[in-house]
């Protein structure tokens, strides 16, 4: 009989090993399900990530080029004094409509119009400040 119980007892316990080691399996089997699906909502929310730092990173950029942009018209206005510069504007336009009356004046005739000289020699007339239809300067 002790050789029956023996033999029944290693016949009995492996069923609980089998049983256990199918525990196993299923929890392994979950957990690697798990796993999978925490695997992928971390790759999604890697892709998200990377996504938005490339939006940052435009935006970044953007705003980098803005403000480069931002100082070099402050950097203009510091060196180049606006009321000074417009001050010299203003007497250039005066030296070159006094110029080109002075040479309209001493043309031969027939004397061509000043707006003739002008077309001829491609200035701009807006920057002379002339009225065509007056002929004559602001």
């Amino acid at each position: 009989m002790e050789k029956q119980t023996r033999q029944q007892q290693p016949c009995h316990q492996a069923p609980e090993k089998l049983s256990n080691s199918s525990r196993k399996q299923k929890t392994l089997s979950i957990v690697d399900k798990d796993k999978s699906k925490k695997l992928k909502q971390d790759q999604e929310c890697i892709e998200d990530l990377l996504a938005e730092r490339t939006t940052l990173q435009k935006l970044v950029s953007q705003k980098q080029e803005t403000l480069r942009q931002l100082r070099l018209v402050k950097l203009y206005r510091a060196k180049n004094n606006l009321p000074e510069l417009q001050i010299l504007i203003d007497k250039w336009r005066e030296a070159c409509q006094q110029s080109l009356t002075e040479l309209h004046m001493q043309m031969p005739t027939p004397k061509p119009s000043i707006n003739d000289l002008i077309q001829l020699w491609h200035l701009d007339a807006n920057l002379l400040q002339y009225k065509k239809d007056e002929d004559s300067f602001q």
